[in-house]
């Protein structure tokens, strides 16, 4: 499956759905256009890319969607893409836990690779990614997998982001108890030939899983708010950040979504 088409705030949903055809399924997916729904059901994967916020279209219908749908309104990204992938999978708790704990295990993106069509080449998406004691404490600690799904905890993690240097970034996880919910948020800016293009907050990461049946439905939100120099860093700076995304749900497709594929 080919999911190269995302960018900088990055937002996955894995939702496990009853039957394709299914009334959970349809009530995730009300308020997706039918034509970009029937392409799912076809496909098995529908992308987007977008420079405006409000013209995202494939949000599944959640009360934890909210939250990044209020992220998105608070950072107002310039660039943006969103991305559903239905995978066929019946989850049970060990299996979400799993899903949950790879979204934790931060060290696990040590290296993790894009491609970048500005330059043509594959690059690294990070160098060295840790979890860390927090904002002003750099002391590195084990990747903080747990044994369930906490209600709303967040941690801190320090990551080596090409061209930009080290960045400290929050991530945080919220769970009804059975779906839950990641965010992530650079705490630090994003400098590129000494000027900031990234303030801190505005370039997001979030998953939301919601376990039913039989399927696993994957939507992806990219976006950051970046400023482009006056016009001069358009093209390097979607490219940069379109590429990251796409390099992340490569990644975790590939290792993570796709062995659940049955």
């Amino acid at each position: 499956m080919d999911m190269r088409r995302l960018s900088g705030i990055l937002l996955f949903v894995l939702v496990p759905a009853a039957a394709l055809f299914g009334q959970e399924l349809s009530d995730l997916l009300a308020n997706v256009p039918n034509d970009l729904r029937q392409e799912l059901l076809r496909s098995g994967s529908v992308e987007r890319l977008l420079d405006d916020a409000d013209d995202v279209a494939l949000v599944p219908d959640h009360p934890l969607a909210q939250m990044f749908r209020r992220a998105l309104d608070d950072t107002n990204p310039n660039v943006l893409s969103e991305q559903l992938v239905l995978v066929r999978s019946d989850l049970d708790d060990r299996d979400v836990l799993s899903l949950y704990n790879s979204l934790r295990r931060v060290s696990e993106l040590s290296y993790v690779q894009y491609y970048n069509e500005r330059t043509e080449e594959t690059e690294d998406l990070f160098r060295e990614s840790r979890a860390i004691e927090g904002p002003r404490s750099r002391r590195v600690i084990a990747d903080p997998v747990v044994s369930s799904l906490p209600r709303d905890e967040r941690i801190w993690v320090l990551q080596g982001l090409p061209p930009f240097g080290e960045v400290v970034s929050e991530y945080r996880y919220r769970s009804d108890g059975r779906a839950f919910l990641f965010t992530g948020t650079n705490d630090d800016p994003l400098p590129y030939r000494g000027m900031r293009v990234v303030k801190p907050g505005n370039m997001i990461t979030a998953i939301l899983v919601i376990p039913v049946e039989d399927y696993v439905l994957m939507y992806g939100l990219g976006g950051v708010k970046a400023f482009m120099m006056f016009g001069l860093l358009d093209n390097r700076i979607e490219a940069a950040f379109s590429g990251r995304t796409n390099g992340i749900f490569d990644w975790y497709y590939d290792t993570y979504l796709a062995p659940l594929d049955r």
